[in-house]
């Protein structure tokens, strides 16, 4: 089948299939828009942390500026579904080790192979300096195991957004360990500590990122705790928290607690942190994006919002969101530095966030036709069989 023609078939179907939760489709689409958009804010604008110091972004820019707050929600989304992937697991599996044999094979399955394809393009092309050294051979070995941030300065070196996969990666460690803590202290108990220990690594990090896994645990935590409150609803538990979830004041006051940390992260983007709010933007957005998810799955009246969310093109953009995070960074510095549009004029910049956007948009399409998609229809059938857990993209 000639490429253009797979790559056509393939999204047609990704936007028309079946899952769990489409408007999670919808929701993790519009998270790696947010991410995109404040990337290439950043590159457009030229803005370095020492320009943004001095007067901070004009209150137009904010909704933008905030956009890097998409990688809190994917944080809180992977909790969520990785959950009832680590449960169906469980019941499938009588002993526990070959649960983790095939959680770890599962994640591997689904984050290695377009990670490995995006290495072997951009490492060759952006940072050969890799292979001249024994400090670079290690830094790869960082890369080839997805450690990268634990030298926190090395994924600037060609792609920033991949510290995140770190986390992300570490994360899926300690997973069952909270998913054999959270049913029996209940979901409150496990997700107040590691609040507690996100407050207590802002304060006592020292030098090192405030992002690390410490800083973030509780985000991934809140979307596994909401996890746990929606099976126990959907297994016929009385929940008061389930019960208070699927009402619309708890997501209308959900929603304004975290506009209102959104939008004071995008004011204060560069400047120092004085205020009371900014350590507990991320714990904060953790708990309220948690519970909008909860919302969201629990609600009987579909309304506007599920509309939204579940159209197809919302949906496609979400099954493409893990190939969009892997390569639009570099795209959109190289086309932005090509068009003369970072720091430049409007037209140019213009010019350069488009040539981005249709470049990004087209790798991440072939790289989910042609090496993700086909992983997850092994993972999907192998999922069947009982050998793999059946999770969706996440």
């Amino acid at each position: 089948m000639p490429v253009d023609l797979r790559v056509v078939r393939v999204l047609k179907t990704a936007s028309r299939e079946q899952t769990r939760w489409p408007v999670l489709d919808g929701i993790r689409g519009a998270a790696i828009v947010a991410v995109v958009a404040y990337h290439g804010f950043k590159i457009a604008g030229g803005w370095t942390s020492a320009k943004i110091r001095g007067e901070g972004v004009d209150w137009w820019w904010w909704p933008v500026s905030g956009g890097r707050l998409g990688v809190d929600l994917f944080f809180v989304l992977s909790g969520f579904l990785l959950w009832f992937s680590w449960q169906g697991l469980r019941k499938r599996h009588a002993s526990l080790p070959r649960a983790v044999g095939a959680y770890a094979r599962g994640r591997a399955v689904r984050i290695l192979p377009p990670y490995y394809v995006m290495l072997a393009v951009y490492v060759p092309l952006l940072a050969r300096e890799l292979f001249t050294s024994g400090e670079g051979i290690w830094h790869l070995g960082l890369f080839a195991t997805i450690q990268q941030f634990n030298e926190p300065s090395l994924p600037n070196l060609f792609n920033t957004p991949l510290w995140t996969l770190t986390v992300e990666v570490q994360f899926y460690f300690f997973l069952p360990l909270f998913a054999f803590l959270i049913p029996r202290l209940r979901p409150l108990l496990p997700l107040a500590a590691t609040i507690a220990l996100s407050s207590w690594w802002i304060d006592h990090r020292g030098v090192y990122p405030a992002s690390f896994l410490l800083g973030r645990s509780d985000q991934f935590v809140a979307g596994m705790a909401v996890a746990s409150i929606v099976a126990r609803h959907q297994a016929g538990e009385y929940s008061l928290v389930a019960r208070g979830l699927q009402k619309k004041a708890t997501v209308w006051i959900l929603a304004a607690g975290a506009a209102v940390l959104y939008l004071h992260h995008a004011r204060t983007l560069g400047l120092p942190q004085d205020h009371v709010l900014d350590d507990w933007v991320h714990p904060g957005l953790g708990v309220t994006l948690a519970g909008i998810v909860g919302h969201l799955v629990l609600t009987d009246r579909p309304g506007r919002v599920h509309r939204f969310f579940e159209q197809p093109g919302a949906r496609l953009v979400g099954h493409l969101s893990y190939g969009v995070y892997l390569w639009h960074f570099p795209l959109y510095i190289h086309a932005l530095d090509w068009t003369g549009g970072a720091g430049g004029s409007g037209s140019a910049a213009a010019a350069g966030l488009l040539l981005a956007t249709a470049l990004t948009a087209a790798v991440s399409s072939l790289s989910y036709a042609w090496v993700e998609r086909p992983f997850l229809e092994r993972k999907a059938r192998a999922a069947v069989s009982g050998s793999l857990p059946s999770s969706g993209p996440s």
